[in-house]
Order: C-alpha cells, then sequence, then structure tokens
C-alpha cells in the first residue's frame, strides 16, 4: 500500500530500512531521521485504554506521549560490500529514553544477496522495517491486532535475496538469532528464532508469507509467585501452565492491490504459544483508501481472536477432585487462562494530507469493541505529524 507519489518512491527506496531522505547521499556516513507527534484521547469519560505492556495508552485527557517518537538512523560504507547501521530510538511512552532499535552490519555478497549480523528487525510484517516510520503508510500507527506482539526485534543474523522470475519481481529473507523484549509486566526472552519470508510483485498486487518459531520464556513477577505456590501439589501443572522454552510458532499472509489512485490490502497472522496458558492469538485487518490530490482518506477493520475453544488441563485439575487442593489449583489454572484471553474489533477512519514532500498531517477517529467485557468498549481520536529527515 504506497502511500508516496511514484516520483518519492523512487527517491526515498534507496535509503536502509525505510522510506527517509539523506542528508548527503553521497557520503560515506549518512545520518536520517524520523519523528511522529501524536495527540489522542478517549471520547469515553470512564474507559482508559492500555498499550501492549499494560501502561496507559489513551483517557479522557489528551495525551502525547502514546504514540509519539523520535529516531535518528547512522549509516556508513566501511567498504564497497560492507555498511554498518544504527538507529538511535526514543518513544514517549518511554519517557523519550534513548535506545539502540538498531545496529548491525551489512555485507552485499552479491547484486541480490546480502547477509546482515547484529541487532535486526525480525521480518514479521508487510511493514516490519518501517512501523515506527508514520510517514511510510496511511495510518497514524499500524493496526495493533496484528503488529503488536511480544518483540520486533532479534539479535542475530539475516539473509536478503532479491530477484526476478519473468515479470515477477521477489524476495526471501531468512533470519535466525534470539530476542528479550520487556512485555506485560514481565520480560519476555527466546532462544533458537527462525523466521522465513517469501514476497512476490506482480505490477498492482503483491502477495507475502511468513514462517517464525521459537522457544520462548515468559517472567512476571506475580504469575511467577502464583505458579511457584501450587509447584509443590502439581509440578504437572505448574509445567503445563510455565511459559519456559516452550515452542512458539507465527504464521503471517499478506495481500495487496495497489492500482495508486486507490488501493486494498490485509494482513493475517496466528501466534501459537503452545503448552502454556497462553491461548492461540488469530488477527487480521483489511485496509482500503483512495489517493485524492494530497489526500488519502481510508478505512481498516481489525479483528483478534485470542480466546481458548476449552480450558486446558481440566484433566490435570480433576485428579485433585475431592481434596482441599481441587480450588486452588482450578483457580490457578482457569484464572492464568482467562486472563490472558483478548478478543475484539476495530474499525479506524482516517485521513492523510501531504503537507510537504517530508511531511504528512494525519487524523484518525478508531472504535474498539471488546467482545470480552463491554465495559472497554472505547472511541479514541488521534491527530498527527510525522516526518523524515
Amino acid at each position: 500500500m504506497k502511500t508516496l507519489p511514484k516520483k518519492l518512491l523512487t527517491k526515498y527506496l534507496p535509503i536502509p530500512a525505510a522510506v527517509l531522505l539523506s542528508f548527503n547521499a553521497s557520503a560515506e556516513t549518512r545520518i536520517n531521521g524520523f519523528a511522529n507527534f501524536v495527540a489522542g484521547s478517549t471520547l469515553d469519560s470512564d474507559v482508559t485504554t492500555l498499550d501492549i505492556n499494560d501502561n496507559v495508552a489513551y483517557e479522557e485527557d489528551i495525551v502525547f506521549d502514546t504514540d509519539s517518537l523520535f529516531a535518528l538512523q547512522i549509516s556508513t560504507d566501511l567498504s564497497d560490500k560492507v555498511s554498518a547501521t544504527a538507529q538511535i530510538l526514543s518513544r514517549g511512552r518511554d519517557d523519550f529514553d534513548a535506545n539502540f532499535e538498531w545496529a548491525y552490519i551489512s555485507y552485499k555478497a552479491t547484486d541480490n544477496l546480502s547477509v546482515n549480523l547484529g541487532r535486526l528487525r525480525a521480518p514479521f510484517f508487510r511493514y516490519s522495517d518501517s512501523a515506527d516510520i508514520g510517514f511510510s503508510y496511511h495510518w497514524i500507527t499500524a493496526p495493533g491486532t496484528v503488529y503488536d506482539v511480544g518483540f520486533t526485534n532479534l539479535n542475530g543474523a539475516r539473509l536478503d535475496y532479491n530477484n526476478y522470475i519473468g515479470d515477477w519481481e521477489y524476495s526471501l529473507q531468512a533470519a535466525l538469532g534470539t530476542y528479550e523484549s520487556d512485555f506485560a509486566g514481565g520480560e519476555l526472552s527466546g532462544n533458537n528464532l527462525v523466521v522465513l519470508t517469501a514476497e512476490a510483485t506482480y505490477e498492482w498486487f503483491k502477495i507475502r508469507t511468513v514462517y517464525g518459531r521459537a522457544d520462548g520464556t515468559f517472567e512476571n513477577p506475580e504469575i511467577d509467585a502464583t505458579l511457584d505456590s501450587i509447584e509443590a501439589i502439581s509440578p504437572e501443572l505448574t509445567e503445563a501452565l510455565r511459559v519456559e522454552d516452550d515452542a512458539g510458532f507465527f504464521l503471517g499472509l499478506g495481500l495487496e492491490a495497489d492500482f495508486y489512485k486507490w488501493f486494498i490490502a490485509a494482513e493475517f497472522t496466528q501466534v501459537d504459544q503452545t503448552a502454556s496458558f497462553v491461548p492461540t492469538d488469530d488477527a487480521f485487518y483489511i485496509t482500503a483508501g483512495a489517493r485524492i490530490g494530497k489526500f488519502t482518506p481510508s478505512i481498516t477493520y481489525e479483528e483478534l481472536d485470542g480466546v481458548a475453544d476449552n480450558i486446558a488441563n481440566q484433566e490435570i485439575v480433576n485428579q485433585f477432585a475431592g481434596t482441599p487442593f481441587f480450588d486452588p489449583l482450578n483457580a490457578v489454572n482457569i484464572g492464568l487462562q482467562t486472563s490472558s484471553s483478548n478478543k475484539e474489533s476495530r474499525i479506524t477512519a482516517a485521513i492523510r494530507y501531504e503537507f510537504d514532500t517530508s511531511i504528512a498531517i494525519k487524523a484518525d477517529v478508531r472504535r474498539i469493541d471488546d467482545d470480552i467485557n463491554d465495559n472497554n468498549d472505547v472511541t479514541i481520536v488521534r491527530v498527527a505529524v510525522n516526518y523524515i529527515f
């Protein structure tokens, strides 16, 4: 879903990892940057929304920091085939503390193949590389039901291959490594991460597929204390609920039709953390918009279904039926599984205005319907300024 005029796309695409404007394209060292300044509030006085880390996202009073960020990217050519890239990013939700989002070395093995080593973006989504760059798409932020996953970066290696078959352009990626991220009041980490992607483009049509797997661990003080309290009673139930070196899987499919004057696109994902209290998450979004002069109005519909069909591990709990241990074990088993469940739908009407070749002004209205708890239904209004430099 290209949101830039074709002449601008030609200008920005050669720049690594985003649609960024270089200060000096011929210099050995390039400094690029981007920023999103976003303000928003809920229209419901008694509802406060939370982000992926359970922090306040939006409330009745106007919030300026949740989706705002500022970043600098420095790229240096070490030789004709080797370059180094570092991206320093500060997010408003983290009090604008600066962190290295990316730090990697690239080796251009051939005209079609590059090898990247270091801290990299995991290629889960259509906009993974530019998800933080609001200027690169028509939304204020990418659809959260799909893009808000436990981690976005990996430490390791990624191979990127691009070529043509007839009129089809295709790209393949293979990423290997580890990950570590703050998530939901705890720490998410993993080993043996593998992500494989394949993307093909023919004129106005694009298709993308993704497969990922890893051995994941989730540490949360409250959850760990709860599981420790029942371990002596039922080690089997504790093991079934604890997320420790458990295999997790990611599947993704993206489809896009872009006729320039109008576009339609969708991404479908499934995240499955096996052998734990976390249910499988199925999510998708469908978006469509039109380019009318400097304006791009759009509509996006999203769904997330993270509710298990049945409560797992009941056969383990039922072994303690008729004993004093049944009720506490049953409460822990059901409580952990239901507390991590999520089922909601979202619809967002947005508009983008091309203020300048490097500045976009946006506004959106989003309605979120929580299918588990109607008290969480909320409408959010946001405005944003995205720019690159």
